[in-house]
């Protein structure tokens, strides 16, 4: 349990602070660069897990850079597959949010990074949410790449289910990871339904 929950905590806080900065980049800076980012982002999300995986074993299996058997190696893996949910979701909110606004922020005198902080993130919040949400229940529930990339007793609990049910019949314990593990999809998807709300009572 507590692997599944520090690994996807750190993978989806990792995926959300890219996240914001590559969809503020798209929209509000866009060129033939973030355009090439963009094609960028989605590659690792069509590959397939296993595929990413023997990928990522090949190139750090050997030194001088080593994270097999690392838990970076599996950190990695999970911001490359799930990074495309985190950038959407901001993008999508951004798009709606007028330049106008932040332009006469800074022609009140607010520096470009005060109003960033100040202004435009707050207006991303909706998207910064979604998009986490979304992360976090597809990278606890991941299993493609983690066969391959786990190591020890960083066995997530996608692996745990698949080693008693699939490997040892073992229904009993399989079931029990199977509840926890939607305990870990159903919580924030409830916290966030329920933060929507209150957010659309508030906007009324």
């Amino acid at each position: 349990m507590f692997s599944s929950l520090f690994l996807t905590a750190v993978a989806t806080f990792v995926c959300v602070v890219l996240g914001v900065l590559i969809g503020y980049l798209l929209v509000r800076r866009r060129s033939q660069w973030t355009a090439g980012l963009e094609g960028m982002l989605m590659v690792p999300y069509a590959i397939p897990g296993t595929v990413l995986a023997v990928a990522l074993i090949t190139a750090f299996g050997r030194s001088p850079i080593l994270l097999t058997g690392t838990v970076t190696i599996l950190v990695i893996s999970y911001v490359l597959r799930r990074l495309p949910y985190a950038v959407r979701g901001v993008t999508a909110v951004l798009h709606h949010v007028e330049p106008a606004t932040e332009e006469a922020s800074v022609s009140l005198g607010a520096s470009p990074a005060r109003t960033f902080l100040r202004v435009t993130l707050p207006l991303m919040a909706p998207g910064i949410v979604s998009g986490a949400v979304m992360t976090w229940v597809q990278v606890i529930s991941e299993i493609a790449s983690t066969i391959l990339l786990y190591f020890g007793s960083w066995a997530t609990m996608t692996v745990v289910i698949y080693q008693q049910v699939v490997l040892s019949d073992n229904f009993g314990p399989g079931a029990a990871a199977s509840t926890l593990l939607l305990a870990g999809v159903f919580i924030p998807l409830l916290i966030f339904n329920v933060w929507q709300g209150e957010r659309a009572a508030e906007l009324m």
